[in-house]
């Protein structure tokens, strides 16, 4: 499982099966992402499988990094189409079913008078 501070904002979990630390912001937007291990040879492998290029001082000084893609943390998906799909907007042409929404009913476009069913 995965523990929460009881301020919010940071989960020890698994990740990569690295012991990780990650500061979220009040969306779930994983801000941090900090490897954590028992040694230094240990801590290297942890921060390859993580892609981890910078250590714990530079990322919180918000040093210059390369940016990375947004990820957020997510605590109860559910279902497959819902992981796949967090941080999004996804617009349908019929009232989807939460948990088992049929991707053949998704639509990028609408014309007037058209139904517009959206997942956030």
């Amino acid at each position: 499982g995965s523990y929460e501070s009881t301020k919010g904002g940071f989960i020890l979990t698994s990740k990569k099966d690295v012991l990780t630390l990650l500061e979220l912001d009040k969306n779930n937007l994983i801000n941090y992402t900090v490897a954590l291990a028992t040694s230094k040879k240990e801590l290297q492998e942890a921060k390859k499988k993580l892609g981890i290029k910078s250590n714990v001082f530079s990322q919180l000084n918000n040093t210059k990094q390369k940016s990375k893609p947004k990820e957020y943390f997510l605590r109860h998906p559910t279902s497959e189409f819902h992981k796949n799909n967090v941080g999004k907007i996804v617009f349908f042409s019929e009232e989807p079913v939460i948990g088992k929404e049929d991707k053949g009913l998704i639509k990028n476009s609408f014309k007037v008078g058209e139904e517009i069913w959206a997942i956030a």
